[in-house]
């Protein structure tokens, strides 16, 4: 499979199909695939899909290329790494960088992310150790080996090494004039800018990418669909206008796309947001009976921590704790819902244990720092009370200046107006206007047990009684130890009136609830 400029190749594939020779159109693609990858892919595709199943096993790297070799790859017969040994044995040392590429790519699309990770190690010491001239030209590969390596490293759940290589790819194919290597790396860095939650610089990626060349050939699915996801999930954040449309231009479950766990992601959080946990549940059950689902990899942390904080929505405490124990990841995401577990169970010191831990990692991406804030603010609004200053602040900047508008559904309505009480006005209008409009968790996924009994009880007599003479007569105790209990829960729940420590604990007074349309029980 050498890197040849297949002079004359086109017409010799022509005539071996023609002649119906298997292994001589196996000889002219296996020695000229880059020529074809990067030209009339259709027709190498084709005469693919004429080979026999036996000459197919001998070549993983035609299988691979034919029409249906990626579906086959995460169903049926799935690629193992040492399916390219004998090729990678009798090759050229010196070109056997596209077999490696072939080889991670091939294992990708397994599911072995394990293995493609190996390979992609292999790939990137074989680039330092071969011509960079001859690869870096403009037809030549070297964009697209460090392309797949970046994926790779993506799927891995390692965004910055991931950044890296797609930076690189990307640089590789403006200096060379590769319009395909350009777009195709832009559209991969939009993607890793939006899951670490750079939704200004995911969306100059966009505009960059949609500014150059459309991708040609091999390029162009997967290209337009890295944009794609790369647009819900700017939009699934910031709960944007156009999210339903951007979610309607995601690829169907089963697609076969490298992007598809951010599709999952994409989906599933908007879900959550809009608090239709089932829907993400059913999406993430779906992706995993249709997707090979590798321990330790982004798409296991995607589907474990979708899993575990839509049952936790769901108050299924009981299949939330399985979830997390028979957990197939432990990435932030999963460790992040495993300390909303926590919170849940009332374990403050194990969650704080765990916020601690997680926030040391060097590399967590910006968003993820946001929703350890959330936690940590609910946490301390659950052991005191109030929340910190710091914390009130850098939690109302990320909703309003960096847009994490849909991070901001999970908190409970009653830490609201704590944060709020912290802030300057100017902060105070800007938070105002980023969470209007939003509906936040309810106050039964924690902030309630900060309460005593006894103000919990006066809690819900304020909906049913107006004066406070009226509740100690219904609670049986004198008003003077309702006015106690009033100031304690009042400064618990960061209020100062009546009306909103009823709206910010999530309760309804009975005149509110009968003039409500029948069947809208979901918008309170």
């Amino acid at each position: 499979m050498a890197a040849q400029n297949g002079t004359g190749a086109d017409a010799a594939l022509a005539e071996a199909v023609a002649c119906r020779a298997p292994e001589r159109v196996a000889e002219i693609l296996m020695h000229n695939m880059w020529h074809f990858y990067n030209g009339d892919f259709a027709a190498a595709q084709a005469a693919i899909a004429s080979l026999p199943g036996p000459l197919l096993d001998r070549f993983p790297v035609l299988r691979l290329a034919h029409p249906i070799g990626v579906v086959e790859a995460r169903t049926d017969r799935p690629f193992a790494s040492a399916d390219f040994d004998d090729l990678l044995a009798a090759s050229d040392p010196a070109a056997a960088g596209l077999l490696i590429m072939a080889q991670v790519t091939a294992t990708r699309v397994s599911g072995d992310v394990a293995g493609a990770l190996s390979a992609a190690r292999r790939l990137r010491a074989w680039i330092q150790q071969n011509d960079f001239a001859a690869m870096s030209r403009d037809d030549g590969p070297l964009w697209l080996f460090h392309h797949q390596i970046a994926s790779t490293f993506l799927l891995a759940g390692d965004t910055v090494e991931a950044l890296r290589q797609f930076g690189i790819a990307r640089q590789i194919g403006i200096a060379s004039g590769s319009q395909n290597a350009a777009r195709s790396a832009t559209g991969r860095i939009a993607i890793v800018q939006a899951i670490r939650g750079a939704l200004t610089e995911a969306e100059l990626a966009l505009h960059e990418a949609a500014a150059q060349p459309a991708p040609s050939g091999a390029y162009a699915s997967s290209s337009y669909g890295s944009e794609r996801a790369a647009a819900a999930l700017i939009s699934v954040e910031r709960l944007a206008d156009d999210v339903d449309e951007r979610i309607a231009g995601l690829a169907t479950f089963d697609n076969s796309e490298t992007v598809w766990p951010l599709e999952v992601l994409a989906k599933a959080r908007l879900a959550i947001a809009r608090h239709e946990p089932a829907e993400a549940i059913e999406q993430s059950s779906i992706a995993a009976a249709t997707h090979p689902i590798q321990a330790g990899a982004f798409s296991a942390d995607v589907i474990d921590s979708t899993t575990i904080t839509a049952l936790l929505a769901l108050g299924d405490l009981a299949a939330a704790d399985r979830a997390i124990q028979s957990a197939r990841s432990r990435g932030p995401m999963t460790r992040l819902a495993a300390v909303e577990a926590a919170i849940h169970h009332g374990d403050y010191m194990q969650a704080r244990e765990d916020l601690r831990y997680i926030s040391t990692r060097a590399a967590l991406p910006l968003i993820q720092r946001a929703e350890v804030d959330m936690l940590t603010a609910r946490v301390e609004a659950l052991k005191t009370g109030q929340i910190p200053s710091r914390l009130a602040e850098q939690i109302a900047d990320a909703v309003a200046r960096r847009g994490y508008r849909r991070l901001a559904t999970t908190l409970p309505a009653p830490l609201i107006p704590l944060i709020r009480g912290h802030l300057a006005p100017a902060s105070a209008h800007d938070f105002d206007s980023a969470t209007a409009g939003l509906r936040f968790a309810s106050s039964g996924n924690g902030l309630s047990r900060a309460l005593t009994d006894g103000e919990r009880r006066v809690l819900d007599a304020l909906t049913a009684h107006e004066t406070v003479a009226d509740i100690a007569r219904a609670l049986h105790v004198s008003p003077n130890t309702i006015k106690t209990q009033l100031r304690s829960l009042y400064r618990k729940m960061g209020v100062s009136s009546r009306a909103d420590a009823i709206a910010a604990s999530g309760r309804v007074k009975p005149t509110d609830a009968a003039a409500r349309a029948p069947g809208r029980l979901g918008d309170w």
